[in-house]
């Protein structure tokens, strides 16, 4: 490079260094901010289902590593979101999920309070893309597999033990289906099956539902479905059209009945489960008392029908509603009741 070239050089650095530092300096600088948007974010939906159960808590548990949802909604869905659930969202298949009632929780089809219902879906029940639900046949599928995946096999034969096996087959509603999609399923069996089937899948649901939360410690399964299938047919005796009552929907709660004392160390639960009645002995016990439906829509002053469609978020955070988080003004996340966090050793999560 030439003498001339390299002084030009160096009197334009200096000019440029100059005008860098008389700027800084000035009152008149406009700093130009990038707003860059968010990545993307993902979300799935699991329902939990007698009818839609409002304000579960709900967690997937996947691994060694365990994601909040959102507490379930007037619909009973709670979400999750790959921000901060992505093992969730993008592989739903390799976790198992609980769904805890508050005490304020209802079933929002008839206002029937589900405090105390604990609902379960194993592990490899659930794929991407696909409906995704916890209910109460979900749960007592999940008591008898244990720490063992999903298996067709094993749901068709409680399908069939519970005496729904009919009802599926009238309608052309597969297991996986109804498990995965009972809201939809049973909407189906109520238009394609007799009103006899229809009936005894709405009452095995809300049975067995009763029948989880009233058992004692060590009942077995098979003791489950034998009090289920014994109280079923008592409520379809006297209710044939169950839940239909003299042109109104109507439901029932024995619970508190189950778990009333009998003899010396027995409850009612252990008496109705020592066999499968007989119609002869079906028809010589008392009936099952109805009350009537007070569904969310008609019934709003109930505290579990008043769910909040914006979860709380602690100040400065804001709900937003393309990422299902608590947002911060910066971007990062906040924490308020409906934020999703990860436990364990990845995936978001702490601790081992």
């Amino acid at each position: 490079m030439k003498q001339g070239t390299k002084m030009k050089t160096k009197l334009l650095i200096t000019a440029l260094t100059a005008g860098i530092i008389a700027a800084c300096g000035s009152d008149n600088v406009n700093f130009v901010v990038v707003d860059t948007p968010p990545p993307p974010v993902e979300t799935i939906e699991i329902q939990a289902f007698d009818g839609p159960v409002t304000l579960m808590d709900t967690v997937a548990n996947c691994g060694s590593t365990s994601y909040n949802g959102t507490p379930t909604d007037i619909n009973g869905y709670s979400y999750f979101s790959s921000n901060t659930a992505g093992d969730v969202v993008n592989t739903p298949q390799n976790c198992s999920y609980t769904f805890t009632a508050s005490t304020e929780s209802v079933d929002a089809a008839n206002g029937k309070s589900m405090a105390g219902a604990v609902y379960k879906a194993p592990i490899g029940m659930f794929a991407v893309g696909q409906p995704k639900a916890a209910s109460p046949v979900t749960t007592l599928l999940t008591n008898i597999l244990g720490d063992q995946p999903y298996d067709d096999s094993t749901a068709s034969e409680l399908i069939e033990d519970l005496g729904l096996g009919t009802a599926l087959s009238e309608a052309g509603v597969s297991v996986i289906e109804f498990l995965s999609n009972p809201e939809e399923s049973i909407e189906t069996i109520k238009a394609l099956a007799t009103p006899g089937s229809y009936s005894r899948v709405v009452t095995v649901t809300q049975a067995l539902h009763d029948v989880l939360i009233a058992a004692p410690d060590g009942a077995t399964p098979e003791q489950m479905v034998t009090v289920t299938n014994n109280a079923t047919a008592v409520v379809l005796r006297d209710y044939p059209n169950f839940p239909e009552s003299n042109g109104e929907q109507v439901y029932f709660d024995i619970k508190s009945a189950l778990v009333t004392p009998t003899l010396p160390g027995k409850t009612l639960f252990d008496e109705v489960a020592e066999k499968l009645w007989t119609p002869e002995e079906v028809n010589a016990v008392g009936g099952v008392g109805v009350s009537p439906a007070k569904p969310c829509d008609e019934n709003s002053g109930t505290a579990g029908c008043q769910v909040q469609e914006t979860p709380e978020c602690q100040a400065p955070a804001v709900w937003d509603e393309d990422r299902l988080e608590c947002m911060l003004p910066d971007g990062g996340l906040g924490t308020g009741s409906g934020s999703g966090s990860g436990t364990g050793g990845s995936g978001g999560g702490t601790g081992g």
